[in-house]
């Protein structure tokens, strides 16, 4: 089960951080899929330069077990990410500094 996720897009001014997806799935080719969580056409706020660094959150709500995680975007357009980080149960959700 995942308790929880982290997406960190990349420090560039002009990404793209609107109309994505965050899915799960138990089938490699995603035929079943489950929406876990999704960013509208709102930006994500994400620019270091700026002081402020955003990241896009997913706290446990889908009590299911998956084998595959994938961020999709919904729109023609790229998106750049720097990290996605997936905790399960039984993880300390608490990511290794290196």
């Amino acid at each position: 089960m995942i308790k929880k996720l982290e997406l960190e897009p990349v420090l560039l001014t002009d990404v793209d951080l609107t109309n994505f997806e965050i899915q799960a799935s138990n089938d490699a080719g995603f035929a079943t899929l489950s929406v876990l969580a999704s960013q509208n056409a709102t930006q994500l706020r994400h620019r270091g330069d700026l002081g402020y660094n955003d990241k896009f959150w997913y706290i446990e709500h889908d009590k299911n077990a998956y084998r595959y995680v994938r961020v999709y975007k919904t729109t023609g357009t790229q998106l750049a990410l720097a990290d996605l980080r997936v905790y399960v149960k039984g993880s300390s959700a608490t990511p290794v500094k290196p």
